[in-house]
Formats: structure tokens, C-alpha cells, sequence
């Protein structure tokens, strides 16, 4: 049974002595590192089959809850997690299956053609 839930906060989790800001508005989880080094760290803490599980267990709660997590890195959304998530080969090779990464963000806008 899926039941919606109404986000509203901000939170920060230390990260080896840096704060990782996590913002909850309506539907969507920010998860904010300052870089890439930061969320790396947090990565590492955790072994490959460990982050995986808790993964899998996350996407699963936040599709119950019709919710979705977004992954920010230095101001650029790289990453997502929802109930519909599909990973991608980068998150595969980072072993944080099944969160959706990209290099350049994820779910890009789509140009326009010259008619549009």
C-alpha cells in the first residue's frame, strides 16, 4: 500500500567532520554534498554488497512512500533515487546500484528541435 507523504525540514549528517545538508520539501529528499570528495567518503564507509542492500531497501521505501531522494554534488544533481529508478553503468561501476547517476546530471532537458 503506497501512502504519500508531505516533506517539510532540513537536516545536516556529519561526514567525518563535514555536514552533508539533507532538505525534505514535498515529495523529494535533497541530499547535498559540498564535493566529490565528501560523497565519495560517505561511499567508502560502507563495503560494496552492504551499500548495495541498503539501496535496494531504500529505493523500496521511498517508492511505498511515493517519495524521491535527489543526490547533489557541488551544486549539480547527479543522482536520484525513487521506487521507478533504473542504474546506470556509472552507478553500477561505483557500486551504488540502483541510485540513477549521471556525470552530467540525471534526466537531462531535452533540446528542442529547429521546428520546436
Amino acid at each position: 500500500m503506497s501512502m504519500p507523504l508531505d516533506l517539510a525540514g532540513h537536516l545536516a549528517i556529519l561526514n567525518g567532520g563535514d555536514a552533508v545538508a539533507v532538505e525534505f520539501r514535498g515529495g523529494v529528499i535533497d541530499l547535498r554534498f559540498s564535493g566529490l570528495r565528501q560523497a565519495l567518503r560517505l561511499r567508502g564507509r560502507f563495503g560494496r554488497a552492504r551499500r548495495r542492500d541498503l539501496l535496494r531497501r531504500l529505493r523500496e521505501a521511498l517508492g511505498r512512500a511515493d517519495v524521491e531522494l535527489h543526490v547533489w554534488v557541488g551544486g549539480r544533481r547527479v543522482g536520484r533515487l525513487a521506487g521507478d529508478s533504473r542504474a546506470t553503468r556509472l552507478a553500477a561501476w561505483l557500486g551504488v546500484d540502483p541510485l540513477e547517476v549521471g556525470i552530467w546530471g540525471v534526466r537531462p532537458v531535452r533540446r528542442r528541435g529547429a521546428g520546436g
